[in-house]
């Protein structure tokens, strides 16, 4: 076949791909999504406020965050004998056609959620799930870090994941409010409960193949968008400084980073900048291989799903407090995410030895508390403990 032919068949499934995923996209609602029950036993209804295209993709695995939440959210629900209708949680003109038992609704502005609440049945309980820190201090750390570089480099960046003003509304107004992550700015709600984020079990990776000794100075930065804000900045600076260690990059740039940072990022022999990776694949595969450390000094976060899925390959975590993932016995808190902290805590952490031993410590642990069937269960054991408080609330 010549390349011609073969060009136009590529375009052709290029094509069908992306009107296929412009197509899902446009789904804004759905009724009666099930997800592993085949036959739920009741006639309670619940109406979740997430995502909707993860529930439309059949047979591929994607990553558990943000589309295996949206999945357990409902098979949770499904399990607990809901049966459940999602609608998409940036459709602002959604309004409940029916009468709901309960409501989970992801993190929002308060116009929105208010309005979502006044359509609700009065008798309807209402849980607000947020994946984020308490807004106001979120949108603090990101303004710090912001001012921290602008400083440093004499430049005018902007926000890169500034939230939205106005979320009180839910956290106030809610029957529950459930955490994801260990994190504890939320710990003025006595009815706050915190999920632990997680990742797939992944018995494609062998391990046993890794030269742990090789890696022993590389470390992994893997994260979703905001340069700025989950510390890209801070790191590039630190190990331009620290000609012995490692950083590997997988990660989508923003531009405005990319200018500020180009000669560390694309000139500096120690840094690798290798861009969005996607889990499971080969590329993936050898980026565990290369490193025996993934690193993340975010300001700000609910629990970042790409050091839990590097964690269920063996890494160590060297992280913020405010990443918000309980590695007490495995991995490091960097206490102080300064230039001159963080290069403390990599020199502390290098003289680390027995790589393998902890690697398979550590994916023992995040099969145990940070896996799908953790998440499913805990989510569960939450979404009862509100439904039951609630209830009894109400025949007092």
């Amino acid at each position: 076949m010549n390349t011609d032919k073969i060009s136009h068949i590529e375009n052709c499934i290029h094509n069908l791909f992306v009107e296929a995923n412009w197509k899902l996209n446009e789904i804004k609602f759905l009724s009666d999504v099930n997800i592993g029950k085949e036959n739920i036993k009741g006639n309670r209804r619940a109406l979740v406020s997430y995502l909707i295209k993860p529930l439309l993709i059949k047979g591929e695995r994607l990553s558990f965050s943000n589309a295996g939440i949206a999945r357990n959210i409902v098979k949770a629900l499904n399990e607990l004998g809901f049966i459940v209708d999602v609608f998409d949680w940036k459709n602002e003109d959604f309004i409940p056609g029916r009468n709901y038992d309960l409501f989970i609704g992801h993190e929002n502005t308060d116009y929105k959620i208010k309005k979502m609440y006044e359509n609700l049945d009065p008798e309807c309980i209402k849980i607000y799930f947020t994946t984020g820190s308490y807004w106001k201090f979120h949108n603090k750390q990101e303004l710090l870090r912001l001012r921290g570089l602008n400083k440093r480099k004499e430049v005018n960046l902007i926000p890169d994941r500034y939230a939205s003003k106005y979320k009180d509304f839910g956290l106030f107004n809610s029957d529950g409010v459930i955490v994801l992550g260990s994190d504890r700015t939320y710990k003025k709600l006595s009815d706050a409960f915190i999920l632990n984020n997680a990742a797939y079990s992944d018995s494609s990776y062998d391990i046993s193949k890794k030269d742990f000794e090789k890696a022993k100075d590389n470390f992994l930065f893997f994260s979703g968008t905001g340069n700025i804000h989950k510390g890209l900045d801070l790191l590039l600076e630190v190990f331009s400084q620290l000609k012995n260690k490692h950083l590997y990059i997988c990660t989508k740039l923003d531009d405005g980073f990319a200018r500020v940072y180009e000669k560390e990022l694309f000139n500096t022999n120690n840094i690798h900048f290798i861009g969005f990776v996607n889990p499971y694949s080969k590329k993936f595969y050898k980026v565990m291989n290369l490193c025996n450390y993934v690193i993340h000094p975010s300001c700000s976060e609910g629990s970042p799903g790409g050091v839990i899925e590097c964690m269920h390959h063996g890494l160590i975590p060297i992280i913020s407090r405010e990443s918000n993932i309980d590695v007490k016995g495995f991995g490091y808190i960097i206490r102080d995410c300064s230039i001159e902290g963080i290069t403390r805590e990599i020199k502390r952490v290098a003289k680390e030895r027995f790589f393998e031993k902890k690697a398979k410590k550590i994916i023992n642990i995040a099969r145990e508390k940070f896996s799908e069937e953790a998440f499913l269960n805990n989510l569960k054991k939450h979404i009862n403990h509100i439904l039951y408080v609630s209830k009894k609330n109400e025949r007092k």
